[in-house]
């Protein structure tokens, strides 16, 4: 709880930053 829900849109953006940071954590 008070925590900012975020958009699904903002999600993915979130990942798609992490995954290019850390390829390795990508499998294929």
């Amino acid at each position: 709880p008070g925590e900012p829900v975020l958009s699904e849109r903002d999600y993915w953006k979130m990942r798609h930053r992490h995954t290019e940071a850390d390829p390795g954590a990508r499998c294929c």
